[in-house]
């Protein structure tokens, strides 16, 4: 049961454990009382139909995670093809690109030969793309930013330098990133100062700005030629059950055989009159013995 949280989980995991206790309880047990009979039955009926709730909630998330991945499958296909500089083999390798959601040190050798032969082909949405990725991987901690291929950190250090001495692309990201270390960055760049714009850009403070929010409305989508792809992944949500109040407990027992054990009640006030005689006269038993 992955897909529900780890509270609807364990209270999934409960209620199996309970329908086949109370089920051998029903088969072997010596419960005479017919109205107790029929209250166990009932509080098995229901804790069935709880556990078939979750597994068509699961399902349905299976199959809506599995439809949201082939519609991003088909958006990064689009975007690839967007870039009309890049050859059939190019795009391909930067259509793979865009099927991960961040870098990592294992594509190390990808991205030094992409940069070296096709990123200055790519359009600036197509840079945007690739920049998101190499900075989620800093952010993610796959590696800090000097420890990416020297093409890659020059291409991308650049760039930045560009974007941060331009106003016009001074976007709310970029402004975000204190301005000494903006300062600091600019002004070993504009030294040639590589491997100390390289550390400086080690700093939090640029990952945590550079990567793009990615937002749950259509604005992610807005070089997508076919919006209506965007408009059916944003549309297959699906939205998790609502977690389960803590479970109440009662306690059962046969006044011959029949320990009190924990029950849960799952929204069946028929069960709590006969359970609850049935634990009263367990209890008048007790004390007369």
């Amino acid at each position: 049961m992955s897909s529900i949280s780890g509270l609807d989980e364990a209270f999934y995991g409960r209620l199996l454990k309970e329908i086949e206790r109370l089920e051998g309880v029903l088969a072997f047990g010596n419960v005479a009382d017919a109205s107790v009979r029929s209250a166990l039955e009932l509080y098995i009926q229901s804790a069935k139909k709880q556990v078939a709730h979750f597994e068509v909630i699961e399902k349905e998330a299976i199959e809506e995670k599995k439809k949201s991945g082939e519609i991003a499958l088909e958006i990064a296909a689009q975007k690839a093809q967007m870039e009309t500089a890049l050859n059939e083999q190019e795009r391909a390798q930067f259509q793979s690109f865009l099927e991960q959601e961040y870098f990592t040190k294992a594509d190390f050798g990808k991205l030094e030969s992409f940069y070296t032969k096709s990123w200055d082909k790519l359009t600036d949405q197509g840079k945007d793309e690739m920049s998101h990725r190499v900075w989620e991987g800093v952010r993610r901690e796959e590696y800090q930013f000097s420890e990416l291929p020297d093409i890659v950190k020059e291409k991308e250090a650049e760039r930045l330098n560009q974007r941060l001495l331009d106003p016009r692309k001074m976007t709310p990201e970029l402004q975000a990133i204190p301005e000494r270390d903006r300062d600091d960055f600019t002004e070993a760049w504009g030294r040639k100062q590589r491997e100390e714009a390289y550390e400086i850009l080690d700093r939090p403070t640029f990952a945590e700005n550079l990567v793009v929010k990615r937002t749950e409305d259509k604005s992610q989508f807005a070089n997508v030629t076919d919006v209506q792809i965007a408009d059916k992944l944003i549309a297959n949500k699906v939205e998790k059950p609502a977690s389960q109040p803590s479970p109440s407990a009662i306690e059962l027992m046969d006044s011959n055989k029949i320990k009190f054990e924990e029950l849960t009640i799952i929204e069946s006030p028929m069960l709590a009159a006969p359970l609850s005689n049935l634990k009263q006269q367990a209890e008048g038993n007790a004390v007369k013995k």
